[in-house]
């Protein structure tokens, strides 16, 4: 390479350099009195304030809406408290000893197969006790360290009882679980099926 084309890819060197400096002036120029436009700046200030608007909204519906879950899980638990009372009536007057939840559970069952109580009008706070069952375990757990003198020779069969029947309630309660799925399942694929034979029906007859 001598040396007038050295000299040549150096002056285009510098003009590439020029350019690209020149444009970056009139980016930075465009650009500046965009932000420094008083439209800009209304269009900065309304947006600022919707946002406000938009987030300080949600947070009073949210706590509308809480406190309207609270309220429902209150009554849903007045409800499911009512049943149990009616189950430890019906355990009381029976010939039997039937122990009270059960009767409530099945009392409940009952109401809900019959439709007399949706699953709406308890789905709630059966969910929270449901969250909050370990609650429940600690007066147990209390009365069994009063007690503990009393079954501490027995202290290894009672644990080999609970352990064989944890897993037993396991089984037993996915096996159910399962089965219910199924069924529910079935139901559903009839009901479609039903219907689109009953539009299939309605489109012959138009």
């Amino acid at each position: 390479m001598d040396e007038k084309e050295a000299a040549e890819i150096q002056a285009e060197m510098i003009d590439e350099e020029a350019v690209a400096q020149a444009t970056a002036r009139e980016g930075i120029g465009s650009a500046a009195p965009l932000l420094q436009s008083p439209l800009r700046e209304n269009e900065l200030n309304s947006t600022s304030g919707a946002l406000q608007h938009h987030y300080s909204r949600p947070v009073a519906e949210t706590v509308v809406a809480a406190v309207r879950k609270v309220w429902r899980i209150v009554l849903q638990l007045g409800l499911i408290i009512a049943v149990c009372l009616a189950g430890e009536q019906i355990s009381d007057v029976l010939p039997i000893d039937v122990p009270s939840n059960i009767c409530s559970m099945v009392l409940l069952l009952v109401f809900m197969l019959g439709g007399v109580i949706k699953m709406e009008c308890i789905s709630d706070a059966a969910d929270f006790l449901l969250d909050n069952m370990a609650i429940f375990f600690v007066p147990a757990a209390v009365a069994v360290m009063g007690i503990f003198s009393q079954i501490e020779d027995v202290m290894i069969k009672l644990v080999l009882i609970t352990f064989l029947t944890t897993i037993i309630v396991f089984f037993v309660t996915s096996f159910t679980v399962s089965t219910v799925a199924n069924l529910m399942a079935r139901s559903e694929v009839r009901a479609a099926e039903r219907a689109a034979a009953a539009g299939q029906e309605s489109q012959k007859e138009a």
